[in-house]
């Protein structure tokens, strides 16, 4: 991770995940080739959304709270995890 920018590396693709706190919208913004998936989990680490391969990620039904978002990458199952707030 780089401290300064809070991007992330998996493979050779850096991912940086953002608002946080968030409202209604998580975005995911790629930097390079990755096939990958993005599960949203509660505190109590139940999966609460999963999509592929998408930017941007409709969060209204969640309610306020702490989250955990994975992105792993499809092929070869390397992971990320950020933890972010909905306000």
């Amino acid at each position: 991770m780089d401290l300064l920018t809070g991007l992330k590396q998996i493979a050779d693709s850096n991912i940086n995940i953002f608002p946080n706190p968030f409202q209604d919208v998580v975005n995911i913004e790629v930097f390079g080739l990755l096939n990958y998936q993005v599960t949203i989990f509660d505190f109590l680490g139940r999966k609460r959304q999963s999509t592929e391969n998408c930017k941007q990620i409709i969060t209204g039904n969640l309610s306020k709270g702490t989250y955990f978002v994975e992105v792993l990458n499809l092929d070869t199952k390397e992971r990320v995890i950020e933890t972010l707030i909905k306000n």
